[in-house]
C-alpha cells in the first residue's frame, strides 16, 4: 500500500523539480520556479510522512542529523542534486530498499528547503530595494 504512493509521491517531486530546472534555465519564470519548488516540497514532505510510517519503532535514522546541504549553494546546483538522489530513491523503492530510498528523498528534501531559502532571501532583498527606492 505504502510502495504505490511512495513511488507516486517521489516521482511527482522529480516532474516538479525538472519543471523547475527548465524554469530557472529560463529568464521570466520565477514564479514557475517557485511554484515548481512549493510543490517538490509538498510532495517529498509526504513522501517522507509515508516513509516514517513504515519505520519499525526500533529502526533509527541516526543518519538524518549529518545530512545538510552546503551553505552556499545556488539554486540550479541543488536542483541538480535533489533531482539525483530523487531519480536514486525512486530506484531503490521500486527494489525494496526502503531506508536507502528514505534517505535520499531525506537529502532531495534538504536540497529544496535551501532552494526555498535562496528564494526567500532573494525576494526580501528585492522587497527590501524597492523599499528604499520609494522613500
Amino acid at each position: 500500500m505504502y510502495k504505490e504512493k511512495v513511488s507516486k509521491a517521489i516521482n511527482s517531486a522529480l516532474k516538479h523539480i525538472t519543471r523547475s530546472i527548465e524554469a530557472s534555465s529560463k529568464t521570466n519564470e520565477g514564479k514557475n520556479l517557485e511554484l515548481g519548488i512549493w510543490r517538490s516540497s509538498s510532495e517529498l514532505e509526504y513522501a517522507l510522512l509515508l516513509f516514517s510510517l513504515t519505520q519499525e519503532k526500533t529502526e533509527t535514522t541516526s543518519w538524518k542529523k549529518g545530512i545538510n546541504p552546503k551553505k552556499e549553494i545556488g539554486n540550479m546546483e541543488a536542483l541538480t542534486e535533489a533531482q539525483k538522489h530523487l531519480q536514486e530513491a525512486e530506484k531503490l523503492v521500486k527494489s525494496g530498499k526502503w531506508e536507502e530510498a528514505y534517505r535520499n528523498t531525506w537529502i532531495a528534501r534538504n536540497y529544496v528547503f535551501r532552494i526555498q531559502k535562496n528564494l526567500e532571501k532573494k525576494r526580501k532583498e528585492k522587497l527590501k530595494a524597492e523599499t528604499a527606492k520609494k522613500s
